[in-house]
């Protein structure tokens, strides 16, 4: 038996393989304040997540804030370019999927399948 199907209940991934991208803001009541999160809704119904098990998950911690503990505007040009560069260090080695990304008061979180 394919190891595959024995692990994961189906030999292949279904089409389509990536699940494109819907993303939604959605603002969170956290007990340290309000979170922003910028989420890609289309992993909501995903058929393909068993052949993408591994999540990397990184936590930035904001330098520069504001009285929310969210970046101010250039801070957040910073988290961004270092998504990018982190993004791009994974593609190197993997198939990479950006599933979420988290503004909360002093850090960011980001979130990936790989």
């Amino acid at each position: 038996m394919n190891i595959l199907k024995k692990i994961f209940g189906q030999s292949k991934p279904t089409e389509p393989i990536l699940p494109g991208e819907k993303f939604a803001i959605v603002k969170l009541n956290m007990k340290d304040g309000l979170a922003i999160a910028t989420v890609n809704k289309a992993y909501d119904n995903y058929q393909n997540k068993a052949f993408y098990p591994w999540f990397v998950g990184v936590e930035l911690q904001v330098i520069d804030g504001n009285e929310n503990g969210h970046p101010k505007d250039d801070e957040a040009l910073r988290l961004n370019g270092i998504q990018v560069q982190l993004e791009l260090l994974l593609k190197e080695q993997h198939v990479v999927h950006p599933v979420a990304r988290v503004t909360r008061n002093g850090f960011r979180d980001i979130m990936i399948y790989i």
